[in-house]
């Protein structure tokens, strides 16, 4: 498959190299940035799924005068990465928005997205507060935004508005036997079948690094932690997206888990150790707080970053507080872009 777009649209720009050779550009990119710092490990390719092309399962969209649209609409004719359904439902969400531009009115932007399970649609709505307007009021107006759409859009949407703490939720799987109900308004990782590969990876190191115990920091709805405990360890999971904790901690049948709310900076000092930390931070990073990480860290580390500058910066200052990189790998979550998925497995240093 070709896209007709990729030249304007200008968001795949590896698309047009063979995928030996976007792996190959995408290996390199992770090596340089740890060169960069001193840090020789060798980069293997990154694992990559089946598809190609309509990976996607989630959109943002910008609303202007009620109407919705793409942030690049370079795009409206259509985008290959974008999974078929999730197209349909964009197209949906235009042509409602087109006709009555009095449903989304209060809305800056919103987000559509697909769940693992046949038919699953969400839609998460949101809008800047402005100088003039309280948190209050564009709450109301969100809510009343909700209940016009479900009206219109029928029972199989699940619509949230960004500012409530209890979320319809959307299912993805982990494995053929697990699943997580991540909130609309929670991170859920864009490529379903590239995450079970990543998050079997995982599993697999907190295995080698024999674990019993782990502390999951940036823990979202539990894409990393619920598969740790499954596989039967035990753990503490931290996640500042209130509903996401929400969600996990209604998981009355994991009670090897535990969970609390909050930003991971401020909750690092009341925390106990655990055998492995796992942390899956942002694009900017894990933080300031480095060196309490990796004391929390009884006997090694595993990092997943979507960016590798970033990772690099993380790593150096995780190597300062006493803990080594023992391997790498590298996931390909965003085929046909730059952006490369990378885990590492760190080891608490020997005293020899």
């Amino acid at each position: 498959m070709i896209c007709s777009v990729q030249t304007a649209c200008g968001g795949c720009p590896t698309l047009h190299l063979h995928r030996e050779d976007e792996h190959e550009r995408k290996r390199r990119r992770v090596e340089a940035a740890l060169e960069r710092i001193g840090i020789g490990v060798s980069v293997p390719p990154p694992v990559a799924g089946l598809n190609r092309f309509e990976y996607r399962n989630r959109l943002r969209m910008r609303v202007i005068d009620g109407q919705a649209t793409l942030f690049n609409r370079s795009k409206l004719d259509g985008c290959p990465a974008l999974r078929s359904e999730l197209w349909v439902a964009i197209c949906r969400v235009i042509e409602v928005s087109s006709q009555n531009p009095e449903l989304l009115k209060s809305i800056d932007h919103l987000e559509v997205r697909v769940g693992d399970e046949i038919g699953e649609i969400g839609l998460s709505l949101a809008c800047t507060v402005g100088e003039q307007r309280s948190p209050s009021s564009v709450a109301a107006d969100h809510q009343g935004c909700s209940k016009d759409l479900q009206a219109v859009l029928g029972d199989r949407w699940k619509i949230s508005c960004k500012v409530d703490q209890r979320q319809q939720t959307l299912t993805y799987y982990l494995d053929s036997n697990l699943s997580v109900a991540v909130p609309l308004n929670a991170f859920v990782q864009v490529n379903s079948e590239v995450n079970r590969m990543l998050v079997a990876y995982v599993a697999q190191e907190f295995r080698s690094l024999g674990a019993a115990t782990f502390l999951d920091l940036f823990a979202g709805a539990g894409n990393l932690c619920l598969p740790l405990v499954a596989a039967g360890l035990s753990g503490h999971a931290v996640e500042r997206n209130v509903s996401a904790m929400i969600e996990l901690a209604a998981r009355g049948d994991k009670p090897q888990l535990t969970v609390s709310d909050g930003d991971v900076e401020a909750c690092l000092e009341n925390l106990a150790s655990a055998d492995v930390v796992v942390v899956n931070p942002p694009r900017r990073g894990v933080g300031t707080h480095h060196e309490l990480i990796a004391r929390l860290a009884i006997d090694g580390l595993v990092i997943v970053s979507c960016d590798p500058t970033s990772l690099a910066s993380d790593l150096s200052r995780f190597l300062s507080a006493g803990l080594e990189v023992e391997r790498l790998a590298t996931f390909d979550m965003f085929p046909g872009t730059e952006h490369i998925e990378t885990v590492a497995t760190l080891r608490r240093r020997s005293a020899a």
